[in-house]
């Protein structure tokens, strides 16, 4: 007796868009985030294929129609960007207009479909596995590379021994990506940002006016400052290489989180404005973008609104949308930063804010939906939206509502706080207008690297600050201050990177 030969491809194109949107993205975002998206892409593609054997008898055909609307269903956005200028209806009516056209012609064909059916077999698979294969050997290519960072990485001689402070201070540090240095607003925007800076100045913080970043790279601008270390000795041995895996675990694994675990701080976590530091498996409480917290629990993230975006649900499901989660997430941070104040236990929380990275989506009166989808920094932005000048001028109309943003949070956090907290203000690299990701020749590495850095600490630490302070010394000096730690301050320095040779260090800080 013949097996009957069983068909794949329905399925197996059900799920490798959302494979191929990981693999592309592998650098920023956790496995942790395919599995849910990848169990109803599949569930999806079997419900397509029931309806579709229910309809249509002939298993074959069946197969095949199934097929043809999950690759539709899956285009629909490269179909909208053909048919942009008629719009969502002109798009969704031409998408099933083909629909239906080929469906039509597959019913009525007298053909068996088994060698096509076969094809679609091989191609589906090859569809699936290339990005399980690519996947697999950069996660092993990261945990190789990243079981080797011990033997290099750091100063294994860091002293970390503390005393126990009379008063543990909650600690907020706070990124804003990519927030200029106020002469840099200056000169390269024309903008004159002394009226927040008095503000923070009147309210009792400590600017440090001179302030670089050491890395213009996020990754690595975070990895160094939470682990107050500079990271290029520990990864030196990855000069060739693109894979960000390994800096990404030392952002996760960062001495920071641990420390002040040892110290028996708890560990608040918020959602994040950008996938890549999104999840954090050390939180003790993660807040929800619906007010409650649970313990590292989440309802809704960047990869999943790519997702929904290549879809015709792109249009429903308006609160998915990628730029309508990004508003709501981060007005949820200005507006409930406030409320981590009213936890008893002392607590560090970080934030991290892309309200002065594209893509704009507020100005001076909020949110403004962008009329095209500019997601990168610098030449990345400039690949598919307009010059510097708009760059630019949208730039300082999201400043602007920052700013104001910034000041009520800080009012709310300050009149909330029982006792006087520890807030830094940082950004991890200066702003993209003149950045070029492919050479540094062509790069205004002064602005990138040129950071807004701002302190509220204890007077004992204020006196400790100096103008030119770098990220990687933030926490030594909190540390040596607050919890008597005898720390080195290290020399601040900079150092850049073009985007496809992440590890391949330049120093810039004398240029």
């Amino acid at each position: 007796m013949l097996s009957k030969k069983i068909i794949l491809h329905p399925f197996l194109f059900a799920i490798a868009p959302t494979l191929s949107l990981y693999e592309h993205n592998k650098d920023m975002v956790d496995f942790y985030y395919l599995l849910k998206p990848l169990t109803v892409s599949l569930l999806g593609g079997i419900i397509i294929f029931l309806i579709s054997r229910k309809l249509i008898k002939n298993k074959n055909k069946a197969h095949l129609i199934a097929s043809l609307f999950i690759l539709l269903f899956f285009i629909f956005d490269y179909l909208f960007e053909i048919f942009l200028f008629w719009g969502y209806l002109i798009t969704l009516l031409s998408w099933l207009v083909i629909f239906i056209a080929v469906t039509s012609l597959i019913i009525s064909s007298q053909k068996k479909f088994d060698n096509l059916n076969n094809y679609f077999d091989l191609l589906a698979l090859i569809l699936v596995l290339w990005p399980i294969v690519s996947v697999a050997y950069y996660e092993y290519e990261s945990r190789t590379f990243y079981q080797t960072l011990p033997e290099v990485n750091y100063d294994q001689n860091l002293d970390l021994s503390w005393q126990e402070p009379t008063v543990k201070p909650d600690i907020y540090y706070i990124i804003f990506d990519g927030y200029a240095r106020q002469d840099i607003l200056q000169s390269r925007y024309g903008y004159d940002n002394s009226d927040f800076i008095n503000f923070l100045e009147d309210k009792g913080f400590y600017v440090a006016d001179q302030s670089r970043s050491n890395y213009v790279q996020t990754y690595f601008s975070l990895a160094s400052s939470l682990n107050f270390e500079y990271v290029n000795q520990a990864t030196e041995q990855f000069q060739n290489s693109n894979n960000r895996g390994p800096i990404r675990r030392m952002l996760r694994d960062n001495k920071v989180y641990d420390f002040l675990k040892n110290n028996n701080y708890t560990f608040v976590a918020l959602p994040a404005t950008w996938t890549g530091t999104y999840r954090n498996t050390k939180a003790d409480i993660f807040m929800r973008l619906d007010g409650s917290a649970n313990n590292n629990s989440i309802n809704a993230n960047e990869f999943n609104t790519f997702l929904i975006d290549m879809t015709p649900l792109k249009f429903i499901l308006t609160r998915n949308n990628r730029f309508e989660l990004l508003k709501e997430t981060t007005l949820f941070l200005f507006d409930h930063m406030k409320d981590i104040a009213e936890i008893k236990e002392p607590t560090f929380i970080y934030a991290h804010f892309i309200t002065q990275h594209p893509p704009f989506i507020f100005d001076e009166t909020g949110f403004v939906a962008p009329d095209n989808d500019c997601g990168g920094d610098g030449s990345h932005y400039y690949k598919d939206c307009p010059g510097v000048e708009e760059y630019r001028e949208k730039y300082i109309k999201q400043l602007k509502f920052t700013n104001e943003k910034i000041k009520v949070m800080i009012e709310e956090i300050l009149a909330k706080s029982e006792t006087a907290p520890i807030i830094i203000l940082q950004a991890d690299h200066g702003s993209g207008s003149g950045l070029d990701w492919s050479s540094l020749e062509n790069t205004d590495f002064v602005e990138r690297r040129s950071i807004f850095n701002a302190y509220y600490v204890p007077t004992t630490t204020r006196e400790q600050l100096y103008p030119t302070i770098t990220p990687v010394n933030s926490f030594r000096v909190i540390f040596n201050s607050v919890f008597k730690t005898n720390l080195k301050i290290l020399e601040d320095r900079t150092y850049f990177a073009i985007w496809p040779q992440p590890y391949n260090y330049i120093d810039i800080t004398d240029w």
